[in-house]
């Protein structure tokens, strides 16, 4: 597993999970002077061979594996000492090992570390719940070498990896939008660490909610990122159309939703004979045009057909509201168009 020739290799430890696999870790530093301990990891799936060793640790310091842990949907975690410090790498299962992570405080004695780690029945990939602990020694004040008794004092601390993926229907993006328009993204804010919202045209926020305004039409994917309290990362996605501003006013607000079918079928009474030949450019695009607000349209009646709650079905309703009118706009490019 560990490179052969002149090394040195020191702290090997090893875990099994219910159908085999295992990993190893251990401190792995060459002859060469200067060279430091770096902590590794390898595994190997059950029947097979191991895997090239992954570098956990970063060089510059002597890492020492302490303990390793190993559940059975085959998630992974090291904790190791560092310069005094804990730190710990997390491995997905079939996953590769994610970046180290400080667990105690830098400028502290930190020795002793255990893990356990759990993903019980039907938990999936990257979902182990891990809990490490370890020992803070912190020396006492009359510590003077050979003139008194030094008294040091031992604290036991702790850190837990719950990783949290924000529920996708929690998150509010806008199916639609246009530009110059401001477009208002919400998550709420419940177990949510150092949150970032991307709007997918290189604006990003720190945010859990934020209100953006778009400069330029297209597709694009907003996604809201946050992080558990070790710095672990999820990740959800929305997509949203944005068009060109329409400077046509809206209709009531309160008139009644429109019938996509009755929608389309106007849109094709009205359009009257095409010309012969390829329809002229202006004609393409509001017909393209037309069809999107219909699609959207579409998706969101039958959304509301399953609304859960009235406060979902209110927004739907006000949503299709607006969306039938981007329709009857669209309806009277065509006409004009084509």
């Amino acid at each position: 597993m560990s490179a052969p020739g002149n090394t040195f290799v020191t702290w090997p430890r090893v875990a099994l999970d219910d159908d085999g696999n295992a990993i190893a870790a251990w401190g792995y530093s060459s002859s060469e002077p200067g060279g430091h301990v770096i902590a590794e990891a390898a595994y190997r799936p059950a029947g097979g061979p191991w895997t090239a060793p992954t570098e956990l640790s970063v060089d510059g310091a002597n890492a020492y594996p302490e303990d390793l842990a190993f559940d059975s949907s085959g998630n992974a975690a090291v904790v190791w000492q560092r310069e005094n410090v804990i730190q710990a790498a997390y491995r997905p299962a079939e996953g590769p090992w994610e970046a180290p992570t400080d667990l105690s405080e830098k400028g502290t004695q930190a020795m002793d570390a255990s893990v356990v780690l759990a993903a019980p029945g039907e938990a999936t990939s990257a979902h182990g719940n891990a809990t490490a602990v370890w020992t803070k020694v912190e020396e006492g004040d009359d510590c003077i070498f050979e003139i008194s008794p030094c008294f040091n004092s031992y604290t036991v601390q702790a850190a837990g990896y719950n990783i949290h993926i924000p529920p996708s229907e929690q998150i509010e993006v806008p199916e639609a939008g246009s530009v110059g328009a401001p477009v208002e993204v919400t998550m709420p804010p419940v177990d949510v660490w150092s949150p970032e919202l991307d709007f997918g045209d290189g604006t990003q926020v720190a945010a859990s909610s934020a209100t953006h305004v778009y400069e330029e039409p297209g597709e694009y994917d907003v996604t809201f990122a946050s992080s558990d309290v070790l710095g672990y990362r999820t990740v959800v996605h929305r997509a949203i159309a944005i068009g060109v501003a329409d400077e046509s006013p809206d209709p009531d607000p309160e008139s009644p939703d429109p019938d996509p079918a009755a929608s389309a079928s106007a849109l094709g009474s009205v359009q009257g004979p095409v010309p012969a030949g390829d329809p002229p450019e202006g004609c393409v695009r509001a017909q393209a045009a037309r069809e999107r607000a219909l699609d959207l349209l579409t998706s969101t009646r039958a959304r509301l057909r399953r609304a859960r709650s009235s406060a979902e079905a209110r927004k739907l309703r006000h949503r299709a509201r607006r969306q039938g009118s981007a329709l009857r706009r669209a309806r009277d490019r065509v006409e004009v168009s084509c």
